[in-house]
This record gives C-alpha cells, sequence and structure tokens, in this order.
C-alpha cells in the first residue's frame, strides 16, 4: 500500500464531517476485502489504528455496516475484531457469531464480561468447545440455554446438561430443543423423559423410536 494513499486516508480520518468519516470506514472496509492490508505489522498496525479511531466517531448504523463486512473475514486484524465483539450487541454479532480469529480465550473473556444479548450470539457460533458452553450455560437464561440446545455444534458437559434439565422444567421450548439434540446421552434423556409436557411428547413421540412407547407412556401417566 502507498504512503500517498495512507495519507489520503489519516487526512480523512482527521475530517469532522461524520459523511466523511464514515466514507472511510467503507473504503477501509473495501481494501480489507480486496486483500490490500498486507502481513507488515507496520500497516496492519496503522490500519488497526485508523480503524478504532474511526469507529469511535460514527454512529451504530454505520459501524454495524462495516461489521458485517469485514466481521466474518479471516483476514480482519484482531485489534479490530475485538473492538467490534464488544461494543453493542447489533455491532458485535457478525464478529462473535462468525469471526475466525477470536480464539476460545477471547471468546470466554468476552463471555464473561457481557450481557445476555452477547452471550445468546456467542451461544449461535458453528462450535462451542465445553469449557465455553459451560460459562455461557452458567451466565446465561433461558434464550441462551435455547441456542445451546437448539446449536449441534455446541459440546455440553454433564454439569452444563444438568443446568439445562433444571431450566427444561417449565420451559416446553427448551424440553424439545433438548430431545430433538442428536446422541443426546441416555442418562441425559432418561431424566428428561419425566419432566416433558403432554403436547412436547406429542411432538416427539414420532421422532423418538428408540425411547420404548412404554416408558413415554410411564412417565405421562406419572404426571396425569
Amino acid at each position: 500500500m502507498t504512503q500517498a494513499l495512507w495519507r489520503n486516508l489519516e487526512d480523512l480520518a482527521r475530517r469532522n464531517s461524520s459523511g466523511d468519516r464514515a466514507a472511510l470506514l467503507q473504503r477501509l472496509a473495501d481494501l480489507l476485502m480486496r486483500g490490500n492490508i498486507s502481513r507488515d505489522a507496520m500497516i496492519v498496525d496503522l490500519f488497526e489504528d485508523i480503524v478504532c479511531r474511526v469507529l469511535d466517531q460514527v454512529n451504530p448504523k454505520e459501524k454495524i455496516e462495516f461489521a458485517e463486512r469485514v466481521g466474518p473475514e479471516a483476514l480482519t486484524p484482531r485489534r479490530v475484531v475485538m473492538e467490534l465483539a464488544n461494543d453493542i450487541v447489533s455491532v458485535a454479532e457478525p464478529v462473535l457469531r462468525y469471526s475466525p480469529n477470536l480464539s476460545e480465550k477471547d471468546l470466554i473473556d468476552i463471555a464473561e464480561n457481557t450481557g445476555p444479548a452477547h452471550l445468546e450470539v456467542i451461544a449461535r457460533r458453528i462450535f462451542l468447545s465445553r469449557d465455553l458452553t459451560d460459562i455461557l450455560v452458567a451466565r446465561g437464561q433461558m434464550m441462551v440455554h435455547r441456542a445451546i440446545a437448539a446449536n449441534d455444534g455446541a459440546q455440553i458437559s454433564d454439569g452444563a446438561f444438568h443446568v439445562l434439565l433444571d431450566g427444561a422444567q417449565g420451559d416446553t421450548v427448551l424440553q424439545e430443543l433438548m430431545a430433538l439434540r442428536p446422541n443426546l446421552p441416555q442418562a441425559v434423556r432418561d431424566r428428561l423423559v419425566p419432566i416433558l409436557a403432554q403436547e412436547v411428547r406429542r411432538r416427539l413421540s414420532s421422532r423418538w423410536s428408540s425411547i420404548p412407547a412404554a416408558k413415554i407412556s410411564n412417565a405421562l401417566d406419572a404426571e396425569v
């Protein structure tokens, strides 16, 4: 990238017009998407400095547009990723859900220091380790628990299953999501069946062929 281009970008970054800053943010996204940001540490540092400076000066709508473009990209520098991931959830979502540059440690740190909305987005990532899932289940509430139960890529520990089962006592949506998980441990299934609401059992009856009909019938009779 030429020095002239960088001087132009820095000049735009210093301008007070909100329109200039919004245009600069999109131009920076263009450069990143075209692969114009090299692996040279000085170039990356300068890019990060300009982006983070501009992000502090634009409105949420412009941040969201930028995050949607660069969030899922493997080339997005780490400092930019972390800046977006810790913003309001509408800005953070494309990064938290799709960025390949967030390590497990990054996600755990974010999960430990943000609120329910961020936790729910993280819970929808394509893969969740057991350690990360444990934190999401412990800190999250109903919507986070449902998102984890619906996520086939979430690795769930015995302890996390215990918390989910407790939450499923009065949540028919969570009951059904847990029941439909592939490879649900038999011990968890055995605890889940007796708490299933009747309407959930009816919807699941054709899917749970591996559970003896008598077992479901007995659990149903126990509640009558």
